[in-house]
């Protein structure tokens, strides 16, 4: 069904000493009451709970925290609200979503599964409705979100806290990045391309500790230092004895954690600034967790390419964590028949980034966060090699410039304590890339005549790839191989020819049109961002999808439902030529309801997406009401609706026509519901429910072939009336 979110502020793992509630003051009474659930009244009789909210007592609660089998149940609005939040309840399904920045739990009532990120993450405790308050685990939620929970046994009190509230410093807000400033330089991130170039972007910390902390069995311990580095770059924990097991991980966002297991922190402070370090931001300390087990956690902000070891004295007492600025030693020249061979070994094995220049004799290779043992410029007889230089940039990335007597083709290799770029000549002649104007160019030949018109395109924008076939076997003239471009839009060009037909196939960034023009001497071919080629895009956005099914009924899932109709409904723009469709998802998986967004608006002028619906029969039941039929599309108006005069309700109302009319089932109008797809689209969006799975005559038609295909063509041509009677605004 559809999905509901709850917008969050970043948080932060920090310790913060709950002071906000006076335990003098706080009393724990016996609490006598009634609760319905499950379809029964239960007694309730236990010591009074309270709830704490970034620090402050939450009180007048319509339902109160409870115990239920140990575990602390909060009301989901209750808890979340006060800290900013937005939480809606998604009745159709009895489901609440609830997102922190990248994160997602989806928890169904009475449900021992949530879905965490797409993950079924078994619990102890469910979701219930609770005399009608939708009632969640504390604690589950929490720890999915990386919020500070934890439970204040003197003052019965269950504490959840988001520690950005309390501060103003950066340091402690994640700041959301700012939209680039053209358009055509960047990608949705919905796809997740890993870019083979290195030159933009964070480079990724590396943990390169070499031995494994074995578990042990010892007391609770308690950590009573953390020590920041005044001379070298070793940051030492010390506990007060033994410690019995620890466990690190490094988050994509270069954030690096070491839980401390059975441990109890009696840190004097939380937040440890870390001036003018090479390898770490800021470090923090947390009491994370302090059941079922004692876990004091600390948190390390790094720098791009910081690379760490993580080890422990002897007596177990102390953990060091030392970063390692590498120092490249060397850079060395072998030559290897048609190959040149850079060598260049560091203390470590050297991250190495390919940085791309405008001028095809010169390579740059970058190292960061390194030292340079001495700097280089010299002269090389190699194949292609005529001169190495080795120098620092910006402080602390090391550099090396390759002069080469041509252009070529390189590919990289790592061992223990070096890389190796390997160059070789190039496989491929009359073609190359224009860095200055970010282009293909073609030299003509009359031998080997080239007719554009005869070009092909295949964009298979998820598998990051854009295929041009020149008409013709063209191999002899082109050569074959890679070409490596490594820049903003373009990994590579892959040049192959098949069954006498002659290809290039892009590697690219992100999701890109091609334009392809000529005059006397060359063709050209120029990546664009979709908007800047194509007049008319529509986005179709599957719902569901992944370890997310949707609903369910009459044997079949919503999201292999939804997915069937948006590719019918592909085919027909594929073959219409007029109007370009992309689609948020073309197979089994479940994107982020912001990265569905965000692809949307980056791409398109019109946002459809496809659901099918369930009725259960009352709050809080799972099983389905087979009563309810028909279709229905909804809208939410905001403020970016500006599409030349059609608003999202307008073409709500256009869809709704099309879809009812041609499923045949009951007509239930466009409606306006705040769904977050919906009001945070920044182009005109709506949201179809073609029919109720639950219902048995809705049921039959959507598992027809013929009612699936009659449904696509509806929505084409609904899609078609609003594109035909209103031009994009851009």
């Amino acid at each position: 069904m559809k999905y509901i979110k709850v917008l969050l502020m970043a948080a932060v793992i920090l310790y913060f000493p709950f002071t906000a509630v006076d335990k003098k003051q706080v009393y724990a009474e016996t609490v006598t009451m009634e609760l319905y659930y499950d379809g029964y009244a239960h007694a309730y009789s236990a010591e009074e709970v309270f709830l704490s909210v970034n620090g402050n007592l939450i009180t007048q609660l319509a339902m109160p925290p409870i115990i239920l089998n140990d575990y602390t149940l909060v009301p989901a609005r209750e808890v979340f609200e006060p800290m900013g939040a937005i939480v809606e309840w998604e009745a159709e399904s009895s489901t609440v979503h609830i997102l922190h920045r990248n994160n997602r739990i989806t928890l169904r009532i009475n449900d021992t599964y949530a879905s965490v990120n797409g993950q079924a993450v078994a619990m102890v405790v469910p979701a219930k409705i609770i005399n009608d308050k939708t009632m969640i685990p504390l604690r589950f939620v929490a720890d999915s979100l990386n919020f500070l929970v934890f439970w204040d046994d003197a003052a019965r009190t269950a504490c959840i806290d988001d520690l950005s509230y309390y501060y103003a410093d950066p340091g402690y807000v994640v700041a959301e990045p700012a939209p680039p400033d053209n358009p055509a330089d960047f990608g949705p991130t919905i796809l997740g391309n890993i870019r083979t170039s290195d030159s933009g972007g964070s480079v990724p910390a590396r943990d390169v500790s070499t031995h494994e902390i074995t578990a042990e069995d010892h007391p609770e311990t308690s950590i009573v230092e953390f020590e920041t580095p005044t001379d070298g770059n070793r940051f030492t924990i010390r506990a007060s004895s033994a410690i019995s097991r620890i466990n690190t991980h490094l988050l994509s966002d270069n954030r690096m954690y070491i839980d401390i297991f059975n441990a109890v922190t009696r840190l004097p402070v939380s937040f440890y600034p870390v001036p003018d370090n090479p390898g770490v931001g800021s470090a923090r300390a947390a009491q994370n967790q302090l059941a079922p087990e004692m876990i004091t956690r600390v948190v390390f902000d790094l720098k791009d390419g910081a690379e760490y070891n993580v080890t422990m004295s002897a007596d177990r007492t102390e953990i060091y964590v030392d970063f390692m600025k590498n120092t490249i030693i060397d850079v060395e020249l072998y030559a290897e028949g048609a190959y040149d061979l850079i060598v260049i070994t560091g203390q470590f094995t050297p991250s190495v980034s390919v940085v791309p220049s405008h001028e095809p004799e010169t390579l740059y290779i970058d190292i960061p966060y390194a030292s340079v043992y001495g700097y280089m410029d010299k002269t090389a007889d190699g194949r292609y090699v005529r001169g190495i230089g080795l120098s620092l940039v910006n402080g602390d990335t090391a550099r090396i410039t390759l002069t080469l007597s041509e252009g070529t083709m390189y590919d990289i290799q790592t061992d223990s304590n070096s890389a190796a770029i390997r160059l070789s000549g190039k496989t491929y002649q009359n073609i190359e890339y224009d860095m200055a104007q970010k282009r293909l160019v073609i030299k003509k030949d009359g031998q080997f005549p080239m007719d554009i018109h005869n070009f092909t395109h295949t964009d298979n924008y998820f598998a990051f790839t854009y295929t041009i076939g020149l008409g013709g076997d063209y191999g002899y003239y082109l050569g074959n191989g890679d070409y490596a471009v490594r820049d903003s839009m373009i990994n590579a060009i892959k040049l192959r020819t098949e069954n006498g037909n002659t290809y290039l196939e892009f590697n690219v960034t992100g999701i890109y049109a091609f334009d392809v023009y000529e005059d006397y001497e060359y063709i050209y071919i120029q990546p664009l961002h979709p908007k800047q080629k194509h007049p008319k895009i529509v986005i179709l956005d599957p719902g569901h999808g992944g370890n997310d099914e949707g609903a369910t009924g009459h044997g079949m899932i919503e999201k292999d439902l939804n997915l069937d109709i948006a590719r019918r409904v592909m085919a027909l723009f594929d073959g219409d030529g007029h109007i370009k469709a992309y689609a948020t998802r073309v197979t089994d998986i479940n994107p982020e309801l912001d990265e569905r967004i965000e692809f949307g608006t980056n791409l398109g002028d019109l946002y459809v997406s496809l659901h099918n619906n369930f009725a259960p029969m009352n709050v809080g039941s799972r099983v389905p009401n087979p009563g309810p039929s028909g279709s229905e599309t909804f809208f939410y108006p905001h403020e970016y609706e500006e599409f030349a005069g059609i608003t999202s309700e307008a073409a709500a109302v256009i869809l709704q026509r099309h879809v009812a009319g041609a499923f045949g089932s009951l007509d239930r109008g466009a409606k306006q519901m705040r769904y977050y797809v919906l009001a945070n689209a920044r182009i005109p969006a709506v949201l179809i429910e073609i029919g109720f799975m639950t219902n048995e005559g809705d049921a039959m038609k959507l598992a027809s072939e013929e009612y699936k295909q009659k449904t696509a063509e509806a929505v084409y041509a609904g899609i078609l009336e609003i594109f035909n009677n209103y031009r994009p605004a851009r």
